[in-house]
């Protein structure tokens, strides 16, 4: 049956190829930047989980959980890294936003990031963009949010080890990992404040 269809194979095969080349030279090269974190526990933390669990037995009879304080960290840095609230913060930084709403290529060369300035004119610092309907023309943090970060960055935690893993991709490789430093790091000085 093959050897009888064999032109159609061919064709069906040639087209498949053709068209993958096709999308792979269109869409942009796009690189992940990732991080694995582990929620530390300071001294006193430990000392004081370690005198709640002698009465862990005894508030489970009463129907009352008591809570691991490391789990529940874990959860609020994840909670908190993907919150609009985060955004809002990492969105004060400058630049932020114009190389996640308006970056159009990744120039190798000189290793910047080449902004499309039909939506953001980098010389003058200003957004020229054509606002989406009911949208200023300067895009809010919840604009950013929704359109790449919630698409872009990817945080998730594995409940059996207590791992943290972050992920973000963007079309420049510099980028991505800066800004996953960023993410860390004031999810890290949020979470101390928190703590305090």
């Amino acid at each position: 049956l093959i050897y009888i269809k064999k032109y159609f194979v061919f064709l069906a095969t040639l087209f498949v190829t053709i068209c993958s080349l096709f999308v792979a030279l269109i869409y942009p090269e796009k690189y992940t930047s990732s991080a694995l974190l582990k929620v530390s526990n300071i001294e006193g933390d430990q000392v004081s989980s370690s005198a709640l669990s002698q009465y862990a037995g005894l508030a489970g009879l009463a129907g009352i959980s008591l809570g691991n304080s490391s789990a529940d960290k874990s959860n609020y840095a994840v909670e908190l890294m993907s919150s609009y609230l985060f955004a809002e913060h990492i969105l004060k930084f400058p630049k932020q936003a114009p190389l996640l709403m308006a970056a159009k290529s990744y120039d190798p060369i000189s290793r910047s990031v080449i902004i499309d300035k039909n939506i953001y004119d980098p010389d003058s610092n200003k957004w020229i963009r054509k606002a989406p309907k009911n949208r200023n023309q300067i895009p809010s943090y919840v604009e950013v949010f929704d359109e790449t970060i919630s698409k872009d960055l990817s945080i998730s935690l594995n409940s059996k080890t207590g791992f943290i893993k972050i992920q973000f991709t963007h079309i420049s490789p510099i980028f991505a990992r800066d800004f996953i430093n960023l993410v860390v790091r004031e999810a890290n000085i949020l979470s101390k404040e928190y703590d305090l």
